[in-house]
């Protein structure tokens, strides 16, 4: 697939855009994890996970 720009867009619109600009915003206000598929398939549902205890990690010495 060959890309394209569509016609009311011009090639010079996009000399200024900074790559990751909101990387750092974007990564201090979302959390993601992803599951093992044999832990999604314990919890089927965001319910389920949400009742689970919260895990601290263990403080270094």
């Amino acid at each position: 697939m060959k890309f394209e720009l569509r016609s009311e867009y011009k090639r010079d619109d996009f000399t200024r855009s900074v790559r990751g600009k909101y990387y750092e915003s974007y990564n201090d206000s979302n959390n993601l994890v992803l599951l093992n598929s044999e832990v999604a398939k314990a919890f089927p549902d965001d319910e389920q996970m949400i009742q689970l205890p919260v895990l601290q990690a263990p403080q270094p010495i």
